[in-house]
């Protein structure tokens, strides 16, 4: 099922197409801060200032990621962009594949994973996925989606943005 938008857009003052929208961990292999780095590069853009940077499924209390959690959320804070980051956390399935439909992108900056189910997920919702073609993610999107080469390059996740914001 899918969460009707308008509740969400109460819960969490998101507008459609306006967020893009993540699943992630603190986990090191998911390349959470390139998508931060993302929104720090893109503050200025005068096109993008509505734009938020929408995470679910994020572990924020889980003592392991403790030390990743502060240094992520003080380079968050160091660049003034804690305004326009949203962690859920955990949210229900109904809930996240409203999320999926209704944002601009999914973005999926994961180094490794097992299989790659989120972009899998947000394909069949129809959603625009950038993701990285590290380990099974190209092959599992059965080169479909939209692909940055270097998964820490920014100025990559950006032009893939640029390139593609107006697209159908």
């Amino acid at each position: 099922g899918v969460e009707e938008f308008t509740a969400i857009e109460t819960d969490l003052g998101l507008k459609r197409d306006k967020y893009f929208y993540t699943v992630s961990s603190l986990a090191f292999n998911k390349n959470l801060k390139t998508l931060v780095r993302l929104m720090a590069a893109l503050k200025n853009d005068p096109r993008f200032e509505e734009y938020k940077l929408v995470v679910s499924g994020v572990g924020l209390n889980n003592s392991f990621f403790a030390g990743a959690q502060k240094e992520l959320f003080d380079f968050i804070n160091a660049q003034g962009i804690a305004d326009r980051i949203l962690f859920t956390g955990f949210v229900s399935n109904e809930r996240r594949n409203s999320l999926i439909i209704n944002s601009s992108f999914f973005l999926f900056a994961s180094i490794f994973e097992g299989f790659g189910m989120p972009i899998i997920e947000a394909m069949e919702f129809g959603s625009r996925v950038i993701t990285t073609k590290c380990a099974s993610l190209y092959e599992v999107s059965e080169g479909k989606a939209i692909y940055v080469e270097d998964p820490y390059n920014v100025d990559m996740w950006v032009n893939a943005i640029n390139d593609n914001i107006n697209a159908p």
